[in-house]
């Protein structure tokens, strides 16, 4: 997704312990890497094979929208 100058994807740092999300950008104008860590609201018991995640802007912010093809639920965060 392109917004402000800046290129934003998801992307996923998988270890043996752990599999930890982040919000990589890459501003086009310094060619420089930023990533901020998504930190997980789930718990352990849910299946992330049935979610679907969407990078949006939302009020000029950017925004992780969410949704849960199983039970319709939809979570947004900013």
């Amino acid at each position: 997704m392109y917004f402000d100058g800046m290129c934003h994807w998801l992307g996923i740092y998988k270890s043996q312990s752990d599999d930890q999300e982040f919000l990589v950008s890459f501003d086009l104008r310094s060619e420089l890497f930023l990533t901020t860590q998504i930190s997980s609201y789930m718990d352990d018991s849910f299946d992330f094979r049935f979610m679907w995640r969407h990078l949006v802007v939302l009020k000029g912010s950017i925004a992780l929208v969410s949704n849960c093809t199983k039970t319709a639920t939809y979570c947004i965060s900013i």
